[in-house]
């Protein structure tokens, strides 16, 4: 019994550390960090448009409050975007958006629903999970984890 106890203790770190990943909420933006690198996810006020994004940059303009904008970006509809100011045209989906829920059985994710040579992995854990979702293009749903087939 002690032995089966040590095994399932040493299995759940083991999945918890393979699994693991920064993420975090703001007003502005759902953010994560894995291995494939940081993936910021931002819509517009009206969620109409959503963007996977590779990087943010601060800035300081004298006399106001730093800000910063959102850089490396692809949206739903495989335009590539760069200079999203937070300020006024970024908003965090999962804030938003109208969440709807999907079950998925991996999480090889994408920055893009479409494949072609700008797509980037931002997930790839195998799991069998419902999770939330805020769109849904070409067969592909935007998740925590990035657009996931579904």
């Amino acid at each position: 019994m002690k032995l089966l106890l040590l095994t399932l203790t040493i299995l759940t770190t083991i999945i918890s550390f393979t699994y693991s990943a920064d993420v975090g909420d703001t007003d502005k933006c759902f953010y994560s960090h894995n291995k494939l690198g940081w993936w910021y996810y931002i819509t517009n006020n009206n969620c109409s448009e959503f963007n996977i994004c590779e990087s943010h940059v601060t800035f300081d303009m004298p006399g106001r409050v730093p800000n910063y904008y959102f850089n490396g970006c692809l949206n739903q509809n495989k335009n590539a975007k760069s200079k999203i100011i937070a300020e006024s045209n970024a908003y965090n989906p999962w804030k938003k958006c109208n969440q709807n829920k999907i079950k998925i059985r991996n999480t090889h994710c994408y920055n893009t629903p479409y494949a072609n040579n700008r797509r980037k992995k931002t997930s790839e854990y195998e799991v069998n999970a419902t999770v939330t979702y805020v769109a849904k293009v070409n067969k592909h749903c935007l998740t925590r984890y990035g657009w996931c087939s579904c």
